[in-house]
């Protein structure tokens, strides 16, 4: 029996000892695949670090421009208020100075040289060709004149035809 218990406990040890080496072998292989794992995940890790610090590169890019474009666009917004606050009545008030300095002008023209409104119409002027102007002209009392001026060059004749009432 004492065989027995010899070839028993060498068999328990030979299975024990081929028990554990299968458990290595397989805690072998089990720590492969974690190593790999691992690796993979350490690639992983490094590929997004790149891929996030290439985010925060165009991000800080993106700031500027934004920044810059806001910058701008307060620019033009002070220098819209400003023409809409100083130049733009500014221009009113110029535009209305020159109307009236035009206006003041066309009045002394009317008043002291009326003979320098020509221009109307033209028409032949006998001897001469298509060179004589007509311009009516309204006096106070409420006549009318016709004038025709011949020219060639030179004014070479001023002559009142007809003074008749202005058509109403």
């Amino acid at each position: 029996m004492k065989k027995f218990y010899i070839v028993l406990t060498l068999l328990f040890a030979t299975n024990a000892t081929a028990q554990d080496f299968y458990a290595q072998k397989q805690n072998e292989v089990e720590f492969k695949r974690i190593n790999q794992e691992t690796y993979q995940l350490k690639k992983d890790i490094e590929q997004h670090a790149i891929y996030v610090r290439g985010l925060e590169k165009q991000n800080a890019e993106l700031k500027k421009q934004v920044e810059a474009a806001n910058k701008r666009i307060d620019d033009l917004i002070d220098l819209w208020v400003n023409f809409e606050n100083v130049s733009l009545p500014n221009l009113v008030a110029a535009d209305k100075a020159l109307a009236n300095r035009i206006n003041e002008t066309n009045d002394h023209i009317k008043e002291q040289t009326p003979i320098w409104n020509w221009g109307e119409e033209s028409r032949n002027c006998p001897d001469i060709g298509k060179s004589q102007q007509v311009k009516t002209v309204n006096s106070a009392d409420g006549m009318a004149s016709t004038r025709y001026l011949c020219f060639d060059g030179k004014v070479l004749h001023l002559n009142t035809i007809s003074n008749i009432p202005p058509v109403e």
